[in-house]
């Protein structure tokens, strides 16, 4: 599948639990380097070597986090 992004989510794991304190949290992993990554639906920084990092605002209750891949070639994973 030549030409598709490249994703690894390190943080959180699936079905973390935050205390009730925890207002932000940091959702980071890897991807290729010229790939351009969003979380819910906003943009993340991607540096040099393709490690990604965001800043979540969690709500009250359940929240669900969606972690998307684009490449430089268009192809979309998530």
């Amino acid at each position: 599948r030549s030409g598709d992004a490249k994703l690894e989510l390190t943080s959180p794991s699936d079905n973390a639990e935050f205390k009730r304190g925890d207002e932000t949290i940091q959702v980071t992993g890897k991807t290729d380097p010229d790939s351009t990554v969003s979380v819910n639906g906003s943009i993340a920084i991607v540096d040099a070597d393709g490690n990604f990092s965001y800043y979540l605002k969690l709500s009250e209750g359940d929240n669900t986090i969606s972690v998307d891949a684009q490449s430089a070639g268009g192809k979309t994973i998530n």
